[in-house]
């Protein structure tokens, strides 16, 4: 039996840059993970995938992206051997913070362990959603295409960086999300990721606050308004740009006062608001 931590993801920058001939939307993010995790066990049995879940509401069947993964690495390896997983959900579920992705991730990883071979991991990842290339190995990236394409950047300073992760709106399913941002009419206001980039290298923590952005944010806006509310709580108790991650519902927002982090997670708690503070890895 092995242990693979499957962490969580937020957004510092996320640009629809296009959508495909084949439905897929093309992006441009700049990823970080954080320390907020799920646990999953590995065991080897002689036959078939089983997963089991500290979460009654995650369907544990072939619909889940851990039997996905699983099903995809014993089919590209030829391997017969089986797999029995438990799963312990700590991040929240449709909240933009990549807790699937990041469990398929982690069973790649696991099952190369337990049954190596010699596989492309990256190309799986790519097969299974568009956050799990990153989730397999990254800490810090600019990813583009639909995710596939990966470059890892250094984050100076991030060591002495905290983020509260809050989430107190109802889950927002991912294609919702992206259907109703093609619908919408959009100017590109925002900046581009280089300048987050070039923030993030220089350990610039004002010049990040300030490159923040997410193209879905606005269309999640109006899906939730909770999400508003949950972001003005969050500048109540000195967060200064609290962001969306992802297609959403959870918001996030930086500090560099372990002290007013802490303060801010405690508030939006004390509001029967899910909140935690978290590191960046």
């Amino acid at each position: 039996m092995i242990t693979e931590k499957a962490y969580a993801k937020i957004n510092l920058t996320l640009r629809i840059t296009g959508r495909r001939p084949d439905g897929y939307h093309e992006l441009e993010s700049v990823m970080q993970k954080i320390s907020l995790c799920d646990t999953l066990t590995l065991e080897k049995i002689p036959r078939g995938i089983e997963l089991s879940c500290t979460d009654p509401v995650l369907a544990c069947d072939e619909r889940n992206l851990c039997c996905k993964a699983a099903k995809a690495y014993f089919a590209t390896a030829g391997i017969a051997g089986g797999v029995k997983m438990h799963l312990e959900k700590q991040i929240p579920m449709e909240a933009g913070l990549g807790g699937g992705s990041a469990d398929a991730a982690a069973v790649l990883r696991g099952l190369s362990r337990l049954y190596p071979a010699d596989l492309d991991l990256n190309r799986i990842a790519a097969e299974m959603g568009a956050d799990v290339p990153f989730c397999l190995h990254s800490a810090t990236a600019f990813c583009a295409g639909i995710g596939e394409r990966l470059r890892k950047i250094p984050f100076f300073g991030k060591e002495s960086l905290f983020v509260v992760v809050a989430k107190n709106a109802a889950g927002l399913p991912t294609p919702l999300v992206y259907s109703l941002f093609d619908q919408e009419e959009r100017t590109q206001n925002a900046p581009g990721s280089g300048s987050m980039i070039a923030a993030l290298e220089q350990g610039d923590f004002q010049k990040i606050q300030e490159s923040l952005f997410n193209d879905l944010e606005a269309v999640s806006l109006k899906e939730r308004s909770e999400i508003a509310e949950c972001k003005e709580i969050m500048r109540v108790f000195g967060a200064e740009r609290p962001m969306m991650t992802g297609s959403g519902a959870a918001v996030f927002a930086l500090f560099s006062n372990e002290l007013a982090a802490r303060h801010c997670a405690e508030a939006l708690r004390s509001e029967n608001i899910f909140a935690t503070l978290c590191t960046l890895l």
